[in-house]
This record gives C-alpha cells, sequence and structure tokens, in this order.
C-alpha cells in the first residue's frame, strides 16, 4: 500500500484492481478460446473425456492476484488432466477450483503440467479435497502406459488409465517456484491440500518463504530430476531420480498433518536438497501416527536453523525419518541460534512416541551445533537413533543423541525412555570441540554421542553402539550416556580399529540420581589410546547408585599423561575395570582408578591381562575405598614392568581393609629375556631395586609376597628373589597392601 500511494491516483486504482485470468485453450482437445477476466469458466466441453478423466490442452494457463478459474465437471469425472503446449510459463496467484453442473464445489484430482514451468504465489488457492500434481515435465504416463506429451505436434492418445507420474523424457524439466510474502502471516497462507496431497516435480522446486501443507493426511512428494528422470507420486516401482534441485529457504515450511484417514507423509528425491532456515516435517495432533519422511538426494545441506522433523502433539506416534542415499549430508548452525536438527520427537505431555530416525550414506558433517536426535518431553519414549555412513565428522557441538529431556522447574513430570542410539562409519568418524555458551545456547554443547534421560521421573536410558576402523574424541567431544533418576543408564559400547580420546575428550556413563551407570565396553582389533586429560569413565556419585563395569579390549592399550580410566561409585561396590591388551598396556603417568566414596562400599576390581604391562613414571593403578574394604589389583601379564619412585598400586581404604594386588608372572625392568617394548611409546625403564614399589599413597605400603621356598617351578631368583615363571602353574605372587603407617617389608 505505501508503493501504491506513491503512484497517481488512477494508476494505483488500476493495478488495485483484480489482474484478469489468462486461459487460452491451444486447440487439440476442443476449441480454441480465450478466457479472460477476473473469474473465468473452463467449459467441460473445451476439453475431452475419456472415463474418469476429463483431459483439457491449454496454450497459456495464468491465474493473477485476486483472479479465479473455475472447472466444470460433468457427473463421473474424476480427475482434471491439464497439459501447456505453448512457450511461457504458467503464474498461479489466484483460486482454481472444480465445479459441478449447478456451480457447486466438488472434489476432483488435479494433474496440471508445463515444461517450461509454473510460479505460484502467496495468494495461490487450489480448492480441491482430492489430489493435486503439478509437474514442470513434458510427459504425463498413465497406468496403461499411455503418455501424454506436452508437445502439440505429438500424437494425442486419450486413456481412461489413471495417471502415475510424470516424465521429463524430451527436454530438461522446467522449474516450479512457489514464493511466500512477508507481509502474510495467516497461517492458512500457502499451498495446501485438504484430502489426497500435493505432488510437484521438476529439474528445479524452490519454496521461498511459501508453503505447502497437506492437512487431512494426504502425503506430499517433491521430486527434482534431470532429463530422462520420470517423477512418480508412489515410492513403490519408481526409478531414482539422477538429478535436479530442491530448495527449500527464507522460513519456507513443507508440513504433512495427520488426518483421520491418513498419516500425511513426506518423500523427497532429488539430485540435491537445500533447506536453508526452514523446515519439513510431518505432526500428528491425534491417536493416528503421523506420516514418515523419506529424503533422498546425493547432496543434502540444512543450515541456519534448518529442520527435518517428526512430532507428536498427540497419543499417535511421530513417524520415522529416513534421509539415505546421500555422497554428502551437512547440518550446519553456521552462527545461528535455531537449532539445526533431523529430530523425530514427542512434545511436552503427550503420550505417542517417537520414531526411528535413520541416516544412511556417504559422508556425515555435523558443524557448529548441527544435531541428530529423537528425543521426548512426554510420557512417551523417544525413538532410536542409526546412523550408517562413510565418514563422520562432527565439530563444534554437533552431535548425535536420543534421550528423555527435562523442561526447566518441571523436572517432576513423567517422561518416557530414551531410545537406542547406533552409529557406524566405514571409513572414520571424529568428534571435535564444544559449541559454547551463549545468551540463546546457554549451556556448552559438546561434539559427540549421547543418550540420557533427564527430569525425575524419566525411564531408562537407551544404549550407545559406535563402530569405525579409526576413531577420534578431542578437545571436549564426548560419547556418554546418563540418567538423571532412579532409572539405570544404557550401556556405551565401541567396536573397530584404532580409538584415540586426547584434549579432555571423554566416554563415560554416568547415573546422576539413584538410577545405576552403564557400562563401558571397547573392543578394538588395534589400539585404543588416551592422552592430556582425556577419559573413559563409569560414575554413580549419589547416593544408592552403582558405577558400571569398564572392559577394554585391544591389541594394545596406552593410559597417556593426564588420562585416566575410571569408575566411581558414592555409595555402592566400586565398578570393575579390565585391560586385555593382546601386546602390551602402558599407562604412561595417566590413571586406571575405581574408588567409592564415604559408604561401607568395596573397592572395585582392577585386572589387566596380556602380554605387557607398563607403568610409568607417576602411573597409577588404583582400587580404594572409604569405610568398605580396598578393592584387588591382579595383574596376569608375561612380564610387568614399574618404574619408580612415582608409579604406584594402592588398594587402601580409609577405614575398612586394605585390598590386595597380584602380580601374575614376571616383574621387573627390561632385561635380556624380555622382548623389548614398542620404543614410540616409552623410552625409559629403571630397574625395581626396591620390592615397596608402591610405598607412596597416604602412607599405604605394598610388599611383595614370595612364594614358598623350593616351590615347585620356581624359577631363578630374580633381583635376589624367587618369582614363578609365567604359566608355570605356581601360586600367584601377590602385593598385599599394609595397613596405613606399616614399614615397607618385602620379606616379612
Amino acid at each position: 500500500m505505501r508503493a501504491l500511494a506513491l503512484l497517481p491516483a488512477c494508476l494505483a486504482a488500476l493495478l488495485a484492481a483484480p489482474a484478469p485470468a489468462q486461459v487460452v485453450t491451444d486447440g487439440t482437445v476442443g476449441a480454441r478460446v480465450s478466457l479472460d477476466g477476473s473469474a473465468v469458466f473452463v467449459d467441460p466441453a473445451l476439453g475431452r473425456r475419456a472415463g474418469g478423466n476429463l483431459i483439457h490442452s491449454f496454450s497459456a494457463f495464468d491465474v493473477q492476484t485476486g483472479a479465479a478459474a473455475a472447472f466444470g465437471l460433468p457427473a463421473g469425472v474424476e480427475r482434471v488432466i491439464g497439459r501447456v503446449t505453448g512457450p511461457g510459463a504458467s503464474a498461479i496467484d489466484g483460486i482454481v477450483s472444480f465445479v459441478d453442473g449447478s456451480f457447486s464445489p466438488v472434489a476432483a484430482d488435479f494433474w496440471f503440467f508445463n515444461p517450461n514451468g509454473l510460479t505460484i504465489g502467496a495468494n495461490a488457492e487450489f480448492r480441491t479435497s482430492a489430489a493435486l500434481r503439478l509437474s514442470a515435465g513434458d510427459t504425463l504416463i498413465f497406468g496403461d502406459g499411455t503418455r501424454l506429451s506436452a508437445e502439440a505436434a505429438a500424437p494425442l492418445t486419450i486413456t481412461s488409465a489413471e495417471p502415475e507420474a510424470f516424465g521429463f523424457l524430451n527436454r530438461a524439466p522446467g522449474a516450479i517456484r512457489l514464493l511466500g510474502d512477508p507481509l502474510l502471516e495467516d497461517e492458512n497462507v500457502g499451498l495446501k491440500a485438504q484430502g489426497d496431497g500435493i505432488a510437484l516435480s521438476g529439474g528445479l522446486i524452490e519454496i521461498d518463504l511459501g508453503r505447502v501443507i497437506s492437512e487431512r493426511g494426504g502425503d506430499i512428494v517433491l521430486v527434482a530430476g534431470a532429463q530422462g528422470d520420470i517423477a512418480g507420486v508412489s515410492a513403490e516401482g519408481v526409478p531414482r531420480t539422477t538429478g535436479g534441485e530442491v530448495r527449500i529457504v527464507n522460513d519456507g515450511l513443507v508440513r504433512g498433518i495427520s488426518g483421520p484417514e491418513g498419516s500425511g507423509s513426506i518423500r523427497i528425491e532429488a539430485g540435491a536438497l537445500l533447506i536453508d532456515g526452514s523446515e519439513i516435517g510431518t505432526t500428528t495432533v491425534s491417536d493416528v501416527d503421523a506420516g514418515a519422511v523419506a529424503v533422498r538426494a546425493r547432496e543434502i545441506d540444512i543450515l541456519a536453523g534448518g529442520a527435518i522433523r517428526s512430532q507428536t502433539r498427540g497419543s499417535g506416534d511421530a513417524g520415522e525419518i529416513r534421509v539415505t542415499g546421500f555422497e554428502r549430508l551437512t547440518l550446519d548452525r553456521a552462527g545461528e541460534s535455531t537449532e539445526t536438527v533431523i529430530e523425530s520427537e514427542v512434545s511436552e505431555g503427550q503420550a505417542g512416541g517417537a520414531g526411528l530416525v535413520l541416516i544412511r550414506g556417504g559422508d556425515l558433517q555435523l558443524l557448529d551445533g548441527g544435531r541428530i536426535f529423537s528425543s521426548t518431553v512426554g510420557s512417551g519414549n523417544a525413538g532410536a537413533v542409526r546412523v550408517e555412513v562413510d565418514t563422520l565428522r562432527a565439530t563444534d557441538g554437533g552431535q548425535i543423541g536420543s534421550g528423555a529431556l527435562a523442561i526447566p522447574d518441571r523436572r517432576d513430570v513423567t517422561r518416557g525412555a530414551g531410545g537406542s542410539v547406533s552409529v557406524t562409519a566405514r571409513e572414520s568418524m571424529v568428534f571435535s570441540g564444544v559449541l559454547r555458551e551463549t545468551a540463546e545456547n546457554p549451556e556448552p554443547q559438546p561434539s559427540g554421542i549421547f543418550s540420557g534421560t533427564e527430569g525425575d521421573l524419566s525411564g531408562p536410558g537407551g544404549d550407545l553402539t559406535v563402530s569405525a576402523p579409526f576413531i577420534l574424541l578431542t578437545d571436549e567431544a564426548e560419547m556418554g550416556a546418563e540418567t538423571f533418576n532412579a532409572s539405570p543408564a544404557g550401556e556405551v559400547r565401541i567396536t573397530g580399529g584404532t580409538l584415540r580420546i586426547e584434549n579432555g575428550a571423554e566416554i563415560t556413563t554416568t547415573g546422576r540420581s539413584t538410577g545405576a551407570a552403564g557400562a563401558v565396553r571397547i573392543a578394538m582389533t588395534d589400539r585404543v589410546e588416551t592422552a592430556t586429560g582425556a577419559e573413559i569413565a563409569s560414575r554413580a556419585p549419589a547416593a544408592g547408585g552403582a558405577a558400571g563395569r569398564i572392559v577394554i579390549r585391544a591389541g594394545s592399550i596406552t593410559v597417556g599423561a593426564g588420562s585416566q580410566v575410571t569408575t566411581a561409585s558414592g555409595s555402592s561396590d566400586g565398578g570393575a575395570i579390565r585391560l586385555d591388551a593382546r601386546g602390551f598396556a602402558l599407562v604412561d603417568s595417566g590413571t586406571v582408578t575405581t574408588s567409592v566414596g564415604a559408604s561401607d562400599g568395596n573397592g572395585g576390581a582392577i585386572t589387566v591381562t596380556g602380554g605387557l604391562l607398563v607403568l610409568n613414571d607417576s602411573a597409577r593403578l588404583e582400587s580404594t575405598a572409604d569405610q568398605g574394604d580396598g578393592g584387588v589389583v591382579r595383574v596376569a601379564t608375561d612380564v610387568t614392568l614399574i618404574e619408580p619412585p612415582d608409579a604406584t598400586i594402592d588398594v587402601s581404604s580409609n577405614l575398612g581393609e586394605a585390598g590386595q594386588v597380584q602380580i601374575l608372572g614376571t616383574i621387573g625392568a627390561q632385561s635380556a629375556e624380555t622382548e623389548a617394548p614398542p620404543t614410540e611409546f616409552f623410552n625409559r625403564f629403571a630397574l625395581v631395586d626396591d620390592f615397596c614399589v608402591a610405598a607412596v599413597t597416604g602412607g599405604s605400603a605394598l610388599r611383595l609376597a614370595p612364594p614358598e621356598r623350593g616351590a615347585e617351578g620356581a624359577a631363578p631368583a630374580l633381583f635376589g628373589l624367587a618369582v614363578p615363571p609365567p604359566g608355570a602353574g605356581a601360586p600367584a605372587a601377590p602385593f598385599r597392601a599394609g595397613t596405613r603407617g606399616r614399614p615397607c617389608d618385602p620379606l616379612r
């Protein structure tokens, strides 16, 4: 209106008046006529009927803002088919409707195609409770194989069979553009279907500030292809598209809403898909499940608050989300405050469950807080998340997970259970960095993989299963399963080739309330390395919770400087730790500890097996307790090398009995009888010249209790003491922790 005020009054009045519809038939199926005016009637006599099909052919079809075009339908007509054979694109920003002989509205499918393209404005309205199919293709393909071309000179065959697909067979397809209006904020504005859904197909489908909404359970299909492709409405038996692009930008929206008779699914097929600050998704507000979301494209970018989402706001379940067939998928928040996510979710207070989220393809990037999740803030359960890719890179808060989330100040509301999370990379996965606190993001968000249940009344957490030939967690990235209530946390299971954790990164399970922490199980064919403040941990700090066990199996295991493998319990017995290194285990200024807080719980067991164990510098093996007894440290390696005086083994207790250290095998330092360990992991050893190898922590002392002299199978004295050789069948030579203040006496 402000623009019109600057024009001469007469011109402003002219522009403000409704523009006419411009509908021109081409004479191939009926008379050649031009229909002008703000409201035109397309007489059925201008087309040709075959059974339930009424076919019209136009050289131009435009319905401008404020105009209307009504198709007349004789009794028995189920669908109107329109093609444009002229050279121009079609523009529709007015009303297209379907009426019977008394001009009353009727339901009819509308199949319309113009290979030059189609622009749909914010004021466009297709008034039908049946299906809406719009295409920039050049051919309509029927169920009996008949093809209707948009070339006026092509032979014309009319059939009563139902249409099934559009083809881009003779030329590159045009574009379909759906445009919004920033001044129109009405939720009712947009391309809407009241019944059997919407299908759009072309070389480019662009939804710019526009809305595509199926309100009563109909499906939405967007297919962008290249010449030679076929765009089918049904997902079954249709060739995959090889090209084309779908762009949903500037707060665009594609939404399928479940109705009483349908689930309102969404399917997108394209060569490339861009969702920039926009959303596609399905929703249910009743007991009918939400529809599935299926996306298949070679290149997919979800940026700056973009989302693929399925929600339940009722007792029906949210739909599955499947994003497959990609060579590259990127989720990048790009500095925006709105989350950038692929997610199936249960809304607050709702009983429906979340659906599966499946991501399957090539390279996956989660940048600047990009997330893949299944979540619940209702009583329904979160869904499972499965990721199967070639490579995975998550930086600066990129996350994958499933869980029951708490709402601030409403922690006492019942929530559902978390879902399982499975992440597999055929080549490698890297997690790095943290999305730091901002005004919109009050808590830091580490990159990683998570499952958990928050709130006081949530269900159990799901398990994490992770696998790749190479896995790196660095710069405070995390993998974790946790619970904030009486329900148990899930387990973390990691398999593959090499696992490296460094620079403050963590793999943890945590029971923050009375729920038990889950186990951590790692099995790598090559090696496991922790360094520079990294940790593998299972903790249950609150009263009543129990820490889980940690089992690490690999060719080699290194616990580097400043890093730790640890379990900690506030009251229950300590969680066990087992390191099974087929080659060697190196604790190089790191710690392997299990502890119990201020309670009568006993220290957990630490077991190390394999060929060689080296405790270097300030390395520690500790199983300690407060009121309960210290635990057992059992080393069953062929050779154990301990570097005094700083390397320690501690099984002490503040008030209870001390635990026991058992070393089965040769203890000492590098000698002619032992194979030299790999020099890249450590470069120095000292002779164990004092059998009180751990007379440090808190004044407690460890002493070597040798087997009885002359025992069968006893080896020659090592450093003046007989020690059984590996596999000799002699009893273990345990270290026993003395009580506080007892002097060290190795022969006592």
